[in-house]
């Protein structure tokens, strides 16, 4: 979307519609989030359709998946979303900054 011009706010709502509180990632059960599905295409079909196939075909159905483990498996809870992106941005930074470990004193 970045490189398509959207603007900032947009992104942000469209984030907020995937992933906050209210969003498809914290649907209880498949009704809400069909419910909450329509909601997030009617708003990317409005201010940017050009991705409206990648979010109907690469993000919604990977949401939908892991919401399908979480209802599956009570005992793993809402909160228990992972991201492992930060150990990417780590490895790219220790990269740019050509990081090296300091060896312990004796």
């Amino acid at each position: 979307m970045t490189k398509l011009g959207v603007q900032i706010a947009i992104k942000q709502e469209l984030l907020r519609l995937l992933f906050g509180s209210q969003g498809l990632a914290s649907a209880s059960n498949e009704d809400e989030f069909d419910n909450r599905t329509a909601s997030a295409l009617q708003y990317v079909r409005q201010y940017f359709p050009t991705t409206e196939n990648y979010v109907s075909e690469r993000v919604i159905p990977k949401v939908l998946n892991n919401c399908r483990i979480t209802w599956g498996a009570s005992w793993l809870g809402a909160e228990q979303w992972t991201n492992n992106s930060c150990e990417s941005a780590n490895n790219l930074l220790k990269l740019s900054l050509d990081w090296k470990p300091a060896s312990q004193p004796d």
